[in-house]
């Protein structure tokens, strides 16, 4: 019991009181702003009743709507995140086997490659609660060149010129359930309906052509030739010079006893100029390499040939253990 000038009162919880008429706000207070005011009225009228239009408040929710204002949540919808291994296989040869694609990666015309796509799905969140509830369908794709290629990504696809193969992945997903207001209410209206996530994509395997780089003592042109030359492990752009300046060489070949001259064949039209330089010599430019002739020269495991030219340095003498660097021009 309590005094109340010098009368005995009971202690009433603020939610056992009831509000028996209306408030009028006519300044901001609290939570309430002058936006919150009734419409072209300088005040604004706080009713007595809940929003059934008959359940009276009480006093404490009469201050919890002065002093405390409800938000809607932020809900995040459901995602799905992609992980890929790849590996590419050139007949009963395995020459990359399962690593993880973090990187757009080349590989050779003619070469199979096979994914294997882990797709992880999120049910995404209510930053009041519950949790969603949501659940997921995961589901993947292979692409080439952006399109859905139809056919599964652990079949894989053998690469042919011009082809970027990518995985997509997404998920289908049921409704959640009713999300929480920062004070506890049913966010009504704002529950996540069943829907399908956005897709998330890849890094690309892109399909190139190797040019071919060696010094020799004999060469005859031929696909098998040229293929048993050092081959590149990006396309020739990643190595071309556009400077006459930078004699920086594109890469350094060291002659074997016997060698004749140094060849390179590159994809026909790809190159423009050769230079051979000195690499131990600040890259001194020690030659120019003629394109001799044209050869076709198949991808890997025997696929379709394309066209090729080929380039030579032969010097008047190439003695055993000379360091040449081959320079790759596009002018």
């Amino acid at each position: 019991m309590n005094k109340i000038k010098g009368k005995q009162i009971e202690s009433v919880d603020l939610d056992q009181v009831l509000m028996e008429s209306d408030l009028v706000v006519t300044s901001a207070v609290g939570a309430i702003t002058s936006a919150d005011f009734d419409s072209g009225k300088t005040y604004k009228t706080i009713s007595r009743f809940k929003s059934d239009g008959v359940t009276p408040k009480t006093i404490q929710e009469l201050l919890q709507e002065i002093f405390t204002k409800d938000n809607n949540p932020t809900v995040t919808n459901p995602s799905v995140s992609l992980a890929v291994k790849y590996t590419a296989k050139a007949g009963s040869s395995t020459l990359v086997d399962a690593a993880n694609l973090t990187s757009d990666v080349y590989r050779e015309v003619g070469e199979q490659i096979v994914f294997a796509p882990t797709v992880t799905f999120n049910a995404g969140s209510y930053q009041y609660g519950p949790a969603t509830g949501c659940s997921g369908t995961v589901a993947s794709k292979m692409l080439n060149k952006g399109a859905d290629t139809g056919v599964a990504p652990t079949t894989g696809k053998v690469l042919a010129d011009g082809d970027y193969l990518q995985v997509s992945g997404n998920a289908s997903y049921t409704a959640g359930a009713t999300p929480k207001t920062q004070l506890g209410g049913n966010a009504t209206g704002l529950a996540i309906a069943a829907g399908t996530t956005p897709s998330v994509t890849s890094k690309r395997v892109s399909a190139y052509r190797k040019y071919f780089y060696g010094s020799c003592a004999t060469f005859d042109k031929s696909s098998a030739s040229i293929r048993a030359l050092t081959g590149s492990t990006a396309p020739v752009s990643s190595v071309l010079r556009s400077a006459e300046n930078d004699n920086s060489p594109s890469h350094i070949v060291t002659t074997a006893s016997g060698d004749k001259f140094v060849v390179v064949a590159a994809p026909k039209g790809t190159v423009k100029t050769m230079r051979a330089t000195q690499p131990d010599s600040l890259n001194a430019v020690i030659g120019s390499f003629v394109k001799s002739s044209d050869a076709t020269v198949q991808g890997a495991n025997g696929a379709t040939a394309a066209d090729y030219d080929v380039w030579v340095w032969q010097p008047d003498v190439l003695p055993a253990g000379t360091r040449v660097g081959i320079q790759f021009l596009n002018k």
